[in-house]
Order: structure tokens, then sequence, then C-alpha cells
């Protein structure tokens, strides 16, 4: 019951923390441990990495087979059939080929 009062506290004003016994709250503290410090910093951290540049560059490829694809049919596919389709007949090509983004 103690945990759902918390919670219900934490949900009314979201700036209160509680560290062991005592509250924290935003006139007490400037920087509450639930925020991240940067937002800004951490998205452009993601969108620098291989992993991510990996997946734009795959996500791409797949909108675009779907388009062709799509024109070809004369009505949209869907991602999914694309998505599909993108994977059995040219992924590994795609993935043998040099990427360009290092």
């Amino acid at each position: 019951m103690a945990w759902n009062a918390a919670l219900a506290a934490r949900i009314a004003n979201p700036r209160d923390t509680q560290r062991g016994d005592e509250a924290v709250t935003s006139a007490n503290s400037n920087v509450s441990p639930f925020v991240m410090n940067e937002p800004n910093h951490d998205l452009q951290l993601v969108e620098k990495s291989l992993l991510y540049k990996t997946f734009a560059r795959q996500r791409d490829e797949i909108l675009r087979y779907k388009w062709i694809e799509s024109e070809k049919a004369g009505v949209d596919i869907g991602f999914e059939k694309a998505l599909l389709g993108w994977l059995i007949n040219h992924r590994s090509a795609w993935r043998e080929q040099p990427s360009g983004v290092c």
C-alpha cells in the first residue's frame, strides 16, 4: 500500500523524488535524478553511432524497395511485405557492399 502512495505522489508531482527517508524537491535541488541531463547530447550520440547509421541505411533501402515494388504492383504493398521481400531478395548483397558510414 505504501508503494501505491509513493507512486501516486510521484505522479502528482513528478519533480519530487524520494531518496531514503528525505524528500528531495525541485526547490532543494537543481537537478532531478529522473531527468536526463542533456537530451540533445544523448540524441546526438545515438545518431552518430555506427549501429544507428546502419539501421537508418537499411531502413532507407527497405523504403526504396517498398516504393519500387508498390509502383510495379500499382498499389501500396505495405512495409511488412516490403521488409520481407527486401530481406529475402536483397539483404545479403546489401551487407556485402561497402557501407561508407565509418
